[in-house]
């Protein structure tokens, strides 16, 4: 099913387990990047971007030299962002290791998960989702084809009846690896390679959040 109903529950506040499990792993120079009104709750943790210091994460280079930050957290602003490539190139330059997340690629691809029951797929502001690929970061935006898809053969509703697969958590040690697939460049939508890869995305999540292990 593709849908959430009006008596499924909704888990879009901060999950406390995955805050806890962040803020054991966040040591020496801790940046929050894009904390918004919930930073991460880290005595000495510098919060970056979003009206905290006046960064635009999405274009200036962040304030930290290349590797300086010891633990970098971002929690649910890179889906925010029109093109997440340069904050995530940033990343990539200043963080020794990080925690990275967003909603999941379920709730992407659910209809009815945003404020208001809205039959569309995901949340209306959101212009990327992420999943991971091994040790690596995976980024696509959200074109427009995607709410015209039929995924009712994927139980999309039916995996976020817990709060644990509402969110999406890439840990990395080390530079960050990531990237991102583009139309015309990693993929063709008019071929089908787009919903290919929603898919896959989608199951690779599933089955991250379905191990007893699994961060997320």
């Amino acid at each position: 099913m593709e849908e959430l109903t009006a008596t499924d529950r909704r888990y879009w506040a901060p999950d406390p387990e995955l805050v806890g499990k962040a803020c054991k792993m966040a040591a020496g120079l801790v940046v929050d990047l894009g904390a918004g009104d919930v930073p991460l709750p880290v005595d000495g943790c510098q919060n970056v971007g979003w009206g905290w210091d006046g960064t635009d994460i999405s274009r200036d280079r962040l304030p930290f030299d290349d590797q300086e930050v010891d633990f970098l957290y971002c929690r649910h602003t890179l889906e925010d962002l029109l093109d997440p490539s340069h904050t995530l190139r940033e990343i990539a330059r200043v963080a020794k290791a990080g925690w990275i997340e967003t909603p999941s690629v379920a709730c992407e691809l659910a209809r009815r998960i945003d404020g208001g029951l809205q039959p569309w797929r995901g949340y209306q502001h959101h212009r990327s989702f992420f999943w991971s690929d091994g040790d690596t970061l995976v980024t696509t935006p959200k074109y427009a084809i995607l709410d015209y898809l039929d995924l009712s053969h994927l139980p999309i509703a039916e995996s976020l009846q817990e709060q644990r697969s509402w969110n999406f958590v890439h840990v990395f040690q080390g530079p960050l690896k990531w990237k991102q697939l583009r139309h015309e460049v990693d993929m063709h939508i008019a071929t089908g390679d787009y919903i290919d890869i929603v898919i896959d995305a989608f199951n690779a999540h599933t089955s991250q959040t379905q191990r007893p292990d699994s961060t997320a």
